[in-house]
C-alpha cells in the first residue's frame, strides 16, 4: 500500500507498525473513543463486566466461553459477599456484532440472577455509571483506560492462544491481574475501588502506557483540514 499518514493510538503501536509501513505516523488515540461524548454521571453500579459474548465460531471459542463464565461467577460471588451492584456491558449493544440481545442476556442469566442489564445504553454509557470496569481482553477496556476510568484487566485469554496476547500485558501493571484465584481477584478489586480518583489518575500517569485520549479527534480533524486547504 502507498500511505502518506498513519494515525495510531499510541507509541507502542507506532513502534510495531513502522516496521511494515513507510509513512508519517501521527499519534491520535483511538478514533471512535475520541469521538464518543460522555458527561460526568453519578455512579449507579459498583462492578461493570464488559461482555465478550459471541455467537459466531472462532479460534478457541470453547475456552473463551469458559473464562467468560468463570469470571462472571467470580464477580457475582464478589458482589454477593460485599453487597455490590453488578452490571454487564452487553456486546449486543453494538449493531455491527449482529448478536441477538436476548440470547446474550439469557447466557448471563443462566450464570446468575443478580446481574443487571441496561438494554438501551451502549457499553460506554454503562461503564460511565460504574465504579470499576472489569474485562478479559476487551479493546473497550483500553479505550476506557485512556479516559482514566478505573479498569481492571484479567487477561486469562493469553494462556490459550497467541491471537489473544495483548502487548500491554507483558508488564506487571497495577490494573492487570493475571491470577485466576478468587481471593486475589477480590483483593485487587477492593484495592482499586478504595482508591480515590485522584490517586488512580496519578498512579496511571506513572505507568508507561500512554494510550492517548484526544477529545473530539482534534489531532485528526486539524490534519484533515490542513490537507484539504493546502494547495495541490
Amino acid at each position: 500500500s502507498s500511505i502518506d499518514y498513519f494515525f495510531v493510538c499510541d507509541h507502542l503501536h507506532k513502534k510495531i507498525l513502522e516496521k511494515y509501513f513507510k509513512c508519517k505516523f501521527i499519534i491520535s488515540g483511538l478514533i471512535k473513543n475520541n469521538e464518543k461524548k460522555l458527561l460526568n454521571k453519578k455512579k449507579v453500579f459498583d462492578i461493570n463486566f464488559i461482555s465478550e459474548f459471541r455467537t459466531v465460531k472462532y479460534i478457541k471459542k470453547e475456552q473463551h466461553v469458559k473464562f467468560i463464565k468463570y469470571l462472571t461467577k467470580i464477580l457475582d460471588m464478589y458482589c454477593y459477599k460485599y453487597n455490590k451492584k453488578f452490571v454487564i456491558s452487553l456486546n449486543s449493544s453494538r449493531k455491527d456484532k449482529n448478536i441477538d440481545q436476548n440470547t446474550e442476556i439469557n447466557f448471563f442469566k443462566n450464570i446468575s440472577s443478580n446481574i443487571h442489564f441496561l438494554k438501551n445504553k451502549d457499553s460506554y454509557e454503562v461503564a460511565n455509571i460504574s465504579k470499576i470496569i472489569i474485562c478479559l481482553n476487551s479493546n473497550l477496556g483500553a479505550e476506557l483506560l485512556a479516559r482514566q476510568k478505573k479498569v481492571l484487566f484479567l487477561p486469562f485469554l493469553n494462556k490459550i492462544h497467541d491471537n489473544y496476547k495483548n502487548p500491554y500485558f507483558d508488564k506487571n501493571l497495577f490494573f492487570i491481574c493475571k491470577k485466576s484465584n478468587k481471593k486475589i481477584i477480590f483483593e485487587r478489586i477492593n484495592t482499586i475501588l478504595k482508591m480515590r480518583n485522584t490517586s488512580w489518575k496519578k498512579k496511571l500517569k506513572k505507568e508507561d502506557i500512554n494510550i492517548i485520549f484526544d477529545k473530539d479527534n482534534s489531532v485528526l480533524k486539524k490534519k484533515i483540514t490542513k490537507l484539504i486547504n493546502s494547495p495541490t
